[in-house]
């Protein structure tokens, strides 16, 4: 231990102790005071078997397998696969109503004249509509640029459509 080194220590012992024990007011510009709990040095907090190095790695725990990756913003975000312009083709089965719409589905909402509807991020359509007194509902799925379906009518007349995106 150096002389300098020496004196510190000494000064340290004769400054620190007496005021741990209250006898002398703190202040000293040579030596900070640095004061520690018992046992900190070294280990990892909670960790059974503290080294003084602290080298120990702690044990790994592996991945829950239910744990999935958050959801990003643009998984959250709703899917318009469907969207644009489609025309329909109705087939009637016990009736003459054969006639070709055209259709247009914005943000999976179906907009044609005397009709409303939804289409689901799976493509499963749902369509209600009138036509002067008559009503109706369909009901379909849509495929990529396809889809096919049936629809009933209040008047008793049903049958089938299929869809082509334009």
């Amino acid at each position: 231990m150096t002389t300098m080194a020496c004196r510190r220590a000494v000064l340290a012992a004769t400054t620190i102790l007496p005021l741990l024990s209250g006898l002398v007011p703190a202040r000293s510009a040579e030596v900070p005071i640095v004061l520690a709990q018992s046992g900190s040095y070294g280990g990892t907090i909670g960790q059974q078997d503290k080294s003084m190095s602290g080298d120990e790695p702690a044990p790994r725990r592996a991945p829950s397998r239910s744990y999935r990756e958050p959801a990003t913003r643009a998984s959250r975000m709703p899917r318009y696969d469907y969207d644009g312009a489609w025309s329909v083709q109705g087939i009637g089965q016990n009736c003459v109503n054969n006639a070709v719409s055209a259709v247009v589905i914005s943000q999976n909402r179906v907009v044609t004249q005397g009709a409303t509807g939804t289409v689901s991020p799976s493509g499963a359509v749902r369509i209600v509509g009138a036509s002067g007194t008559v009503t109706f509902t369909s009901q379909g799925q849509l495929s990529g640029g396809a889809g096919a379906g049936t629809y009933r009518q209040s008047d008793g007349c049903y049958g089938r459509w299929i869809a082509s995106k334009q």
